[in-house]
């Protein structure tokens, strides 16, 4: 958001520094654990990207910090070491590692901030709030039972996207809380107790979709301007295709040595290649690249069939590289991944990729200041209406996936 200021203070020719807000650049946006609590703070509460960047760090460390009796082991001598060991048993007695009420009690705070204005409040507000007009998001869970994916959203569930299942056709979209939903999409098992609404438990929503980008790109027809329209007269139905301008999905880094380290062996059979085939099926499990790359060949595809350019969508991806393996709890590593996205962006001005090598001219389509300017409203006619969905094209944001899961 930064780079799409400096763009619009150059074309305007006059200084405006306040922080650009994404709810009023993006027309929808949608995440999965770490992603949806991102989309929560950016678009239902309104936060700028420092404001939610500051606050998950702070919610991180309260969630993920070992404790007993209140008291946070990491702290102590061989804090780490015990903090762990600590984790490991409740992990065996309890089934998870941390617990549900810190997380609520983090969500709490955060709702409490003086600077969220309208949006201030408690967990216990519901997530879609007619008298709370906020950016469109949803937040991306599983239905433990059937493992179906269910999406939470900030805005009333359109008639024609009802879940397929007996079970969850039971969820009562409009009494969702914002706890509800943030417990929901985070409940990865063995960190976080299932969250259960009701009769119906929950996990983590990257169970099925650790980059949620097909389900965000097909929520598109949630957008005002894809809503059916019915002829007073017939009674007939026409289903409007939205016209996406632009669809920017952001990761929260990956390991390029891990799906090294999963490539097969030379030999079979044995417990070394046993071994080795659990460690490569789960980094296929969890690989959010890969529908990375499926999502921009079909968007490749959906272009040259589109004979219009200004129906074309422009698709842009960032995920720099980790530098090293991070642990999904390893809330003490987010230095370590500022650090590489550092790295990441300084490259991307240097027109080098994520691997330091010069970008070629798919890489420089994708370039993070040709998405700033696809997202600059340069003319204040366009910055008067930045918080209204545009009538004829809209953009998407897919906010980071779940960390450490490459």
């Amino acid at each position: 958001m930064e780079r799409v200021r400096d763009i619009e203070n150059k074309e305007r020719g006059f200084v405006d520094m306040t922080e650009r807000l994404p709810k009023d650049y993006f027309d929808l946006a949608g995440g999965t654990s770490t992603g949806g609590l991102a989309a929560l703070m950016m678009f239902r509460l309104g936060m700028n990207a420092s404001q939610a960047i500051e606050q998950y760090k702070n919610l991180a460390s309260k969630v993920f910090a070992p404790t007993i009796a209140g008291y946070e082991i990491h702290k102590l001598p061989l804090g780490y070491s015990l903090g762990n060991l600590w984790l490991w048993i409740k992990r065996l007695i309890k089934g998870a590692s941390f617990s549900a009420n810190r997380l609520e009690s983090a969500i709490d705070t955060v709702l409490q901030l003086p600077e969220l204005g309208l949006f201030r409040g408690t967990g216990s507000d519901l997530l879609c709030d007619p008298a709370k007009p906020s950016g469109m998001m949803l937040m991306c869970a599983t239905v433990a039972e059937k493992g179906e994916t269910v999406l939470f959203r900030s805005y009333e569930l359109p008639a024609d996207s009802r879940p397929q299942s007996e079970t969850a056709r039971k969820i009562r979209h409009d009494q969702i809380t914002l706890k509800q939903a943030c417990r929901a999409t985070s409940a990865a098992p063995t960190y976080l107790p299932e969250m259960w609404i009701g009769d119906i438990g929950f996990w983590d929503g990257g169970l099925l979709n650790n980059n949620p980008v097909d389900q965000v790109w097909d929520a598109r027809y949630d957008l005002p301007d894809a809503r059916t329209a019915v002829d007073a007269t017939t009674g007939a139905v026409t289903y409007i295709e939205p016209t996406v301008t632009c669809v920017v999905s952001i990761g929260t880094s990956y390991f390029p040595q891990l799906m090294e380290k999963a490539a097969p062996g030379e030999g079979r059979g044995g417990v070394g290649s046993l071994i080795s085939t659990a460690i490569r099926a789960a980094a296929f499990a969890t690989n959010t690249e890969a529908k990375h790359w499926d999502f921009m060949g079909n968007n490749i595809r959906r272009n040259a069939r589109l004979p219009d350019a200004e129906q074309h969508t422009r698709y842009f991806r960032y995920n720099a590289h980790a530098s090293k393996q991070i642990d999904l709890d390893d809330y003490q590593a987010i230095g370590s991944l500022v650090k590489d996205t550092e790295t990441y962006l300084d490259r991307f001005d240097r027109n080098l990729n994520a691997d330091g090598k010069p970008m070629a001219a798919a890489e420089l389509d994708m370039h993070i200041n040709e998405c700033a300017r696809q997202l600059a409203k340069t003319t204040l006619e366009e910055n008067t209406t930045a918080a209204t969905a545009a009538a004829t094209a809209a953009t998407i944001a897919v906010l980071p996936e779940p960390i450490a899961r490459a």
